[in-house]
């Protein structure tokens, strides 16, 4: 389908409008101009007129009249393109950190663009999560106990401690 731009409203400012309505006649027609619109929109079955007006000479205009004609030809909005943009970026960002098989996304679909993402995020905190008290468990020689970040801090703290003081040597 083709986009074409078309002039389908009137747009008028109020208080340039009001400038004009000096006299109870002007008034008056004024009223009335507005109970017809309303009243033919209400025999449309239509709400009260509720716009979103961008003048051409701001910056969003091309750009809001882009997202409208994308919409329009079934194509990716911006948004979902940058959307798209983010969730491959973090996915990656978790890949690279954690290994590919613990994180699948778990299978969210809820029709919430962002599900999957937040799931895969999740995964990988469990990932690093898990890792950190191995890791813990290793250095200390211990068993860490219940795997929270209120345990982790408290180990960390101690084992640090115990490095300053040269009971024990950590080293990266």
């Amino acid at each position: 389908m083709e986009f074409k731009r078309e002039n389908r409203y009137m747009v008028l400012k109020r208080d340039y409008i009001a400038d004009f309505l000096l006299t109870p006649e002007a008034k008056a027609a004024w009223d009335t101009i507005q109970k017809i619109h309303d009243a033919a929109r209400k025999q449309r079955g239509k709400g009260p007129l509720v716009c979103l007006v961008v003048e051409h000479d701001w910056p969003e205009f091309e750009p809001t009249w882009e997202e409208i004609q994308r919409r329009m030809e079934g194509r990716p909005t911006i948004m979902d393109e940058e959307l798209g943009r983010w969730q491959k970026a973090i996915y990656d960002m978790i890949c690279d950190r954690a290994p590919d098989a613990n994180i699948d996304g778990g299978g969210c679909d809820s029709g919430n663009p962002l599900d999957l993402t937040l799931a895969e995020i999740g995964q990988g905190f469990t990932y690093w999560d898990n890792l950190l008290f191995d890791t813990m468990e290793a250095v200390s020689h211990s068993y860490v106990g219940t795997p929270t970040f209120k345990a982790a801090a408290d180990l960390i703290t101690k084992l640090s401690a115990e490095n300053e003081r040269g009971i024990i040597r950590v080293t990266a």
